[in-house]
C-alpha cells in the first residue's frame, strides 16, 4: 500500500459505494415489482389499472438505476479529468 495514494483510494470507495448504489437500485426495482406482481395477481387475473400501475414502478425504478449508474460514469468522468490535469 506504500505506492497508493489517498486520492486513489478515495476514487475506489467511490466507485464501490456507486456501484452498491446501482445493485441496491436495481434489487428495490426486482422486489418492488415481485411485490407488485403478488397483489396484483392475486385475485387471479391483472387489470388494466394494476398493469398501469406496474408500468409506472418500474419507469420509476429504472430511472432510479439510470440515476445510480449516471452518477458512477460522472465519478469516473471527473477523476479521469483529475489525473489528466495533473
Amino acid at each position: 500500500l506504500a505506492g497508493v495514494s489517498w486520492a486513489d483510494v478515495e476514487l475506489g470507495l467511490k466507485i464501490i459505494s456507486s456501484a452498491l448504489s446501482i445493485i441496491v437500485a436495481i434489487i428495490t426495482l426486482w422486489l418492488t415489482i415481485k411485490a407488485w406482481y403478488k397483489k396484483a395477481s392475486a385475485d387471479g387475473k391483472i387489470t388494466k389499472e394494476e398493469i398501469d400501475e406496474g408500468i409506472e414502478i418500474a419507469t420509476d425504478g429504472v430511472s432510479d438505476v439510470k440515476s445510480a449508474v449516471d452518477k458512477t460514469e460522472k465519478t469516473i468522468e471527473d477523476n479521469s479529468k483529475g489525473s489528466k490535469e495533473k
